[in-house]
């Protein structure tokens, strides 16, 4: 989950919210942290230093969005 609780694009509430509602139906344990606020800096670094930085998440809704944005 820490690729999503870092993008400044994700709804937060609602990734707390079913990371609870998942972790008390399977007798788990989600810990929640807002990790938005390091987000530009690690992005900043990540580049610095070379590494690739896709411009989605990597998941298949994201990788179509990502296409369908291209051909329009």
């Amino acid at each position: 989950t820490t690729t999503l609780l870092v993008s400044p694009y994700q709804n937060q509430e609602l990734l707390k919210e079913i990371g609870e509602e998942i972790a008390a139906r399977e007798g788990i344990s989600f810990f929640y942290q807002d990790f938005r606020p390091g987000f530009r800096k690690a992005h900043d670094q990540a580049k610095s230093q070379g590494i690739y930085c896709q411009k989605y998440c990597g998941c298949l809704y994201s990788e179509i969005e990502r296409f369908q944005k291209k051909s329009a």
